[in-house]
């Protein structure tokens, strides 16, 4: 993945057509939202949604990062391995799918957040146009679907993510990369949206 690719996915990304997509005969068919410190991403995986996550992961990571690509690599999965320890270790991040008509929206944390990666998330969450659909999906499985799962609790809810997320606030504690490449929405793009303050998924 390209960057100039990753800036079209995010551009052209509508979650409601992911998730209310009639997938019942598609068995690969996946998106990832990302949060670094300053920039939220949400797109396709590579490859029209067939890409695995933690491929897509490292892509969106060599783009926001700036990372090199590395030349005579011998060991690809390790290489991935590496850019997961270094970069991805610091996200919030969350594996979305729809495969098979089973829609999943799962949310994995760091051992720790900055406040500017809860406000984007808690500001992403509370955007009324993502609850709304959010809803939808959920009435329509008649089950919750937004899981997440950190260091120390796993659970079902957005709202219990958010809560989860506001006890995992520790600024400087741990070095978080420098965003090198803007690609996604920061702070200043969600402030032009109505938001809600409510939160039931």
């Amino acid at each position: 993945m390209t960057r100039r690719e990753l800036e079209r996915g995010i551009k052209a990304f509508d979650l409601q057509k992911f998730f209310l997509k009639d997938t019942s005969k598609i068995s690969e068919y996946s998106a990832i939202l990302v949060i670094t410190d300053n920039q939220l991403i949400l797109t396709e995986n590579g490859d029209h949604g067939r890409d695995y996550h933690i491929d897509t992961l490292a892509d969106i990571c060599k783009i926001i990062y700036d990372i090199p690509e590395m030349g005579g690599i011998t060991n690809w999965s390790q290489y991935m391995k590496e850019i997961e320890r270094q970069y991805a270790s610091n996200l919030i991040w969350a594996r979305l799918s729809n495969e098979n008509s089973e829609p999943i929206f799962w949310i994995i944390f760091p051992e720790t957040i900055t406040q500017n990666q809860y406000n984007l998330f808690a500001t992403w969450a509370y955007n009324q146009n993502n609850i709304s659909i959010l809803t939808e999906v959920e009435e329509h499985l008649q089950r919750a679907f937004v899981g997440f799962r950190g260091l120390t609790e796993t659970g079902y809810g957005l709202e219990q993510a958010l809560d989860y997320a506001s006890t995992l606030i520790r600024e400087k504690e741990m070095w978080k990369p420098i965003d090198m490449n803007i690609v996604g929405k920061t702070i200043a793009d969600f402030k032009i949206q109505k938001v809600s303050k409510k939160v039931k998924v």
